[in-house]
């Protein structure tokens, strides 16, 4: 629980506005330490680290005075959300801010001044944003007080030898991009503001013309920075008489103000098109952007400013990742650059873990496929890489990647459990309409589980039958998979708002539905039962807004996916605010295990489903759920057929452990053995990871069975598969190398 909390309370201190802070306390110690390069470092250190943590800790005395608009603005923050508790943190950064105050006041008794006045700004600035400009104007001068806390720590007598007037002006100076930044934060709080009859300019002036108002406020500041970086380009070279620096000065100086421009640019771009996810950002990276400008002009302009520049930008990008949650519809889908830092900076977290040249080499190929995903950035901060592992950076994530890099054989990382067969349901696909209806028992079911759970088996699917019939099982099952990656497949035929509270209780990460239709009528008749398709809607809101993830399993056949209906099923669940899509292609088992398909149509409908799956997982579709097609995920480029116990397997309500759902082959009962020896057994059978789909390989053969009742019991699967030849193994696991010593 302590660890937790201050994982809330650092992403509560919004890390990448330390920079706004740090970088202002930057240039008060350069606008005086140019002429007292006698002062020790460690003064401009203890100057600095002040600097840039006075925003974390006032941000939460900040979130704490306006949780009802952010309640309204911003529910998944940790204070909003009820996740980070009000009163502990307000005093932990109490306690913070004292510690500041003492050390500052060891250093000089005049950093007390801007430290006061600080505080007693930012605590106005709740009570000023009711009132149109007088928010933005006591935010920004509350935030300029930190240049003269730099300043005062460097040299206080040299800063109160000034005079009055001289700091008066400066402190006005140096609020301007503080108090343009302000303002352009309040598009994105208009609806909570309005709540809460604060009235900003946005909620006061049409949005065109507060927009309007906006840039005619920036246009002047950047103008202005443009003649001041030049001059100091000029002003730094001619005084050196030399033109080599006056050439690098002015070079570097254009390119600062440069960055700025753009930054600046883009910022309205994203606030015309209501995109206010990037415009936070690009809001505090033109900030700090026009500070640094600010900075050229305070020392020499050279290379080590402009690449300190670019260093907290591309910082404050990488800690905004980690610190927000979505803000908007789509917000929590990321891809292009953002996709590119997030992998680089996993990859250093992975670097300091591992510690292991050889490790991080193979973590870097096994992640990189699933690099074509999108990412799926979760309200706590952790990322979805792909459907079937555990989110980053949890403990099941880095059991899930331990084991398939150090550990000699690998072990599974997921298996799909199903509790019960009971179902409202005929669905002619299901792959376990011919299974025994008998259920293992659930002192032996928990038993399982927890075997499973030891055994390493970190990422679960829990289904029925219906689960949500056989809820006292279910509730078992889930009791003993708290803080695993665990996921419930539902049609919603029987839940009720109780049961899906009592589902994010137990700490269910996501659930999936079944869509086999956009057309109502169609999947009802798929079903064989009326409302259905209305009954799986109503349930996946109800689970969005319990706070789980959410998406479809949808079956899809060759013409319905020829015939445009992977798009049809997208925008459905787009509109539903899905997380996942999983498209399911069909397959000869279970009560279809006698159905021919067509291998040219079937050949040609994969090719169409390969090819969305990689257009709704690039930047092309920016807003649209994750799709995640078998076809795809199995194909040869990606981690091929993983059935058998190499990443995935089965277990029947009956306790039969069989490769996949999708082969009806039973390795063994877990109510006669032990699962070690099923699982060697299952592990034999399937040494390594394969570039043939074993459900259609060998569904003929496995069609021929004569018996009334699947899976096909161990002793007849015994005989079958001793006449099965090797597949082709999947290239990424021999070009890592944890498959061929097997």
């Amino acid at each position: 629980m302590q660890k937790r909390f201050w994982h809330h309370y650092l992403r509560s201190t919004r890390a990448y506005y330390c920079f706004v802070t740090g970088v202002s306390t930057l240039l008060g110690v350069l606008m005086v330490r140019g002429n007292n390069a006698h002062v020790p470092w460690w003064r401009v250190a203890l100057a600095l680290a002040f600097g840039f943590g006075s925003w974390g800790v006032n941000q939460i005395f900040n979130d704490a005075t306006n949780l009802k608009e952010d309640r309204v603005n911003a529910p998944w923050r940790p204070m909003a959300s009820g996740a980070l508790e009000v009163r502990k943190a307000v005093l932990v950064s109490a306690a913070l801010m004292a510690l500041f105050g003492v050390v500052s006041v060891c250093l000089t008794p005049w950093t007390l001044v801007p430290v006061v006045v600080g505080v007693l700004l930012n605590l106005l600035y709740s009570y000023a944003k009711g009132v149109p400009l007088l928010g933005p104007l006591v935010y920004g001068l509350s935030i300029a007080m930190c240049s003269f806390y730099g300043m005062l720590c460097v040299n206080a007598e040299q800063v109160v030898g000034r005079g009055r007037g001289l700091l008066l002006w400066t402190w006005l100076a140096l609020a301007i991009p503080h108090v343009l930044m302000c303002n352009n934060s309040y598009f994105k709080d208009v609806e909570g503001d309005r709540a809460a009859r604060k009235f900003t300019l946005q909620v006061l002036l049409p949005r065109w013309l507060s927009l309007g108002v906006a840039v005619l406020l920036e246009v002047p500041l950047m103008l202005l920075l443009l003649a001041t970086v030049r001059s100091a380009g000029w002003h730094v070279g001619l005084h050196d008489f030399h033109w080599g620096r006056l050439l690098e000065s002015f070079l570097v100086c254009t390119i600062g103000w440069g960055i700025a421009a753009y930054l600046c640019m883009m910022l309205f771009f994203q606030l015309v098109r209501r995109n206010y996810h990037r415009a936070t950002l690009l809001n505090a990276m033109l900030c700090v952007s026009q500070l640094f400008a600010l900075c050229y002009y305070s020392c020499w302009p050279g290379l080590p400013m402009l690449g300190l520049q670019v260093a907290s930008l591309v910082a404050m990008k990488l800690l905004y990742e980690w610190s927000e949650g979505p803000e908007e519809e789509g917000s929590r889908f990321v891809t292009g650059l953002a996709k590119l830092l997030f992998y680089a900076r996993m990859s250093l977290v992975c670097a300091w873990r591992y510690r292991s040249p050889a490790v991080l080499r193979k973590a870097a190929k096994f992640t990189s496929v699933f690099f074509r995903h999108k990412l799926l950035r979760l309200p706590s901060g952790e990322y979805k890489l792909d459907f079937y592992m555990p989110r980053y950076p949890s403990a099941a994530f880095f059991a899930a990647m331990e084991d398939k890099l150090l550990r000699r054989p690998p072990r599974p990382v997921s298996v799909v459990l199903s509790i019960s067969k009971a179902c409202a349901y005929r669905c002619p696909h299901c792959y376990q309409g011919l299974d025994l209806a008998e259920e293992t028992p659930v002192e032996r079911l928990r038993e399982v589980v927890r075997e499973l759970r030891e055994f390493g088996v970190v990422a679960w699917a829990v289904e029925g039958g219906e689960p949500m019939l056989r809820f006292e099982r279910l509730e078992a099952v889930l009791e003993e998979l708290r803080g695993l990656e665990v996921w419930v497949n539902s049609t919603g035929f029987g839940a009720t708002p109780e049961k899906i509270r009592r589902l994010k209780e137990l700490q269910v990460t996501g659930v999936m539905s079944s869509i086999h239709s956009v057309e109502a009528a169609r999947h009802d008749a798929f079903t064989g039962h009326p409302g259905a398709h209305q009954t799986a809607l109503e349930f996946l809101r109800g689970c969005r807004e319990a706070g789980m993830l959410i998406g479809f399993n949808t079956v899809l056949t060759d013409e319905q996916v020829l015939s445009g209906g992977i798009d049809a099923i997208m925008a459905l669940a787009q509109e539903n605010r899905c997380d996942y899509i999983q498209l399911i292609h069909p397959k000869e088992c279970g009560r279809w295990r006698h159905e021919v398909f067509d291998s040219a149509r079937h050949a040609e409908a994969v090719r169409v489903a390969c090819e969305a799956q990689r257009r709704y997982n690039s930047s092309r579709e920016p807003h649209a759920p994750i799709l995640t097609a078998q076809v795809f995920e199995e194909s040869p480029q990606m981690l091929g057929c993983t059935a058998g116990g190499i990443d995935r397997f089965y277990i029947g309500c009956s306790g039969e452990v069989q490769p996949c759902e999708f082969v009806n082959l039973s390795f063994g009962n877990l109510n006669e053995e032990p699962f070690r020896v099923i699982y060697e057994r299952m592990r034999s059978a399937f040494p390594v990871p394969c570039q043939e789909w074993c459900c259609r390989e060998h569904a003929q053969e496995i069609a021929q069975y004569s018996g009334e009742t699947l899976p096909i019991p161990w002793a007849e699967t015994e005989k079958l598969i001793a006449k099965w030849r090797p597949g082709t193994p999947t290239s990424i696991y021999e070009t890592i190398g944890i498959y061929h010593d097997r």
